[in-house]
């Protein structure tokens, strides 16, 4: 019955086929490991130029006042730009905080758009920073000049801060004008923004930020206060370029 299986035709043809296969196989396997290298590389380079691009380090100042003004803890924020394939897949470009929380070095990857359009950013949002999440991303609109007010809803779908996630938040956000910060010697010129929630206040309270853009260096200062008063700020104190 399986007499043909000898027939040396057939081993020859069998083997052909075989060979084909493994061949037409690893070709596929080789446009599919250059298609992914280029993609890389894309990724790796495509915001080139941009504010928020690969190799920049931007180091922030972190301070928590109370309500009689005093400093009750303050640490380091440190937020660099890495780029990987995500960033191609998503269009938006990975960015990593890094700062402590109860005797540990939280490490929280999130990410910036940044296109012709405009800039909006991803806050720290674990540790004291989870109340970060009732209050829209940061954003800025081109033209900087032109001054824009805008009200968002946002559907939170994880978020450490107790009681939000699965909650609309209606959110104001508004550009009230011009301001400057002290960075090292020099003076920044700055485009100054602020939002605040404006829905869920009977149960969460109104949380506001203001903040500070620079051409230059992007977000280089929040200042946000809390329901019962209290006020963290986040200033720019280095900034590194590889």
């Amino acid at each position: 019955m399986f007499k043909f299986l000898l027939n040396p035709e057939y081993c020859i043809f069998h083997t052909q086929f075989q060979y084909q296969m493994v061949n037409k196989v690893k070709k596929q396997i080789l446009v599919l490991i250059l298609s992914l290298i280029t993609l890389l590389f894309n990724a790796c380079t495509m915001h080139e130029g941009n504010i928020y691009s690969k190799g920049k380090n931007w180091k922030y100042k972190c301070e928590f006042y109370g309500v009689d003004g005093k400093i009750n803890d303050s640490f380091d924020v440190n937020m660099r730009v890495k780029s990987n394939i995500i960033a191609w897949i998503t269009q938006q470009i990975p960015i990593v905080y890094e700062y402590p929380y109860n005797s540990e070095n939280l490490i929280e990857s999130t990410g910036v758009i940044e296109n012709n359009e405009g800039i909006s950013i991803h806050q720290p949002r674990l540790g004291k920073f989870n109340f970060t999440s009732i209050l829209p991303m940061p954003s800025v609109a081109y033209p900087l000049e032109h001054k824009s007010e805008s009200q968002i809803e946002t559907t939170v779908t994880k978020s450490s801060f107790p009681g939000l996630n699965g909650k609309i938040v209606k959110q104001i956000r508004r550009n009230t004008g011009t301001g400057a910060i002290f960075y090292k010697e020099d003076s920044l010129k700055c485009f100054v923004y602020e939002s605040e929630n404006i829905n869920l206040i009977n149960e969460f309270g109104k949380y506001h930020v203001v903040y500070w853009f620079n051409k230059e260096y992007g977000f280089v200062k929040y200042l946000y206060t809390k329901p019962n008063g209290e006020v963290i700020s986040l200033t720019l104190v280095d900034f590194e370029k590889n």
